[in-house]
């Protein structure tokens, strides 16, 4: 099995190739627009969803079979048709150009895999089994979403807020590090354990506003 490197990439502008018009071809897509890729689809047919996304402008759609030479140029390529023949061309090519690849139902054929998350505000949470069982993951997933409620995308956004204010305020970094580890040590677990998050995060942010100059624990 392979191993893989985990990481987020920012791929606003990229442009992403997507070889297939099927709901697995959708749900790529979907994610790349949410990630702001600039995307394109190849396929002769394409679902409801696609279409409507191309007639807004919002992707480009090549209505015909994929061709030697379409992924050449792309940052991000996903080989989502129906015949694996085909995937597997895809993958091969980008391969030659040293392009990362996805091949659905097929990982291991891919130079990376997709993993099933969600997010909380800034927060993203990200499950793979490296290829091993996508059930699995999925499975992990939902129970991390049941776990990871809707308070950490205000703490999140807090926690953001705060670091932001500590920079106009505090020159030293280990210092500025220090004093976000024991917030979320010492204060988050504490109001999560409480259900205290949006007033406790109210609270802070308006005493840094009102007393800047003041002690910051």
């Amino acid at each position: 099995m392979k191993r893989y490197y985990a990481m987020m990439a920012d791929i606003a502008g990229k442009r992403c190739i997507v070889v297939g018009g099927g709901k697995v071809a959708e749900r790529k897509t979907a994610a790349l627009l949410d990630a702001r890729g600039s995307v394109c689809v190849i396929s002769p047919t394409v679902t409801s969803q696609l279409r409507f996304w191309h007639e807004q402008g919002v992707l480009e759609w090549r209505q015909r079979l994929y061709r030697a030479g379409d992924a050449s140029k792309a940052s991000l390529v996903f080989a989502a048709s129906d015949d694996p023949d085909v995937n597997r061309q895809v993958a091969q090519e980008a391969e030659q150009h040293g392009i990362w690849a996805n091949v659905a139902n097929e990982p291991g054929e891919g130079s990376f895999v997709v993993p099933t998350g969600f997010r909380r505000g800034p927060l993203h949470i990200a499950v793979t089994a490296s290829g091993a069982s996508p059930h699995l993951a999925v499975e992990v997933r939902r129970k991390l979403e049941v776990t990871i409620s809707e308070e950490y995308e205000v703490l999140a956004l807090f926690l953001e807020r705060m670091r932001n204010m500590l920079k106009s305020r505090v020159n030293d970094e280990q210092a500025r590090k220090e004093f976000m580890r024991r917030l979320v040590v010492e204060q988050v677990s504490e109001w999560l354990a409480e259900g205290t998050v949006a007033e406790r995060t109210e609270e802070w942010i308006k005493r840094m506003e009102e007393h800047p100059c003041a002690p910051l624990w």
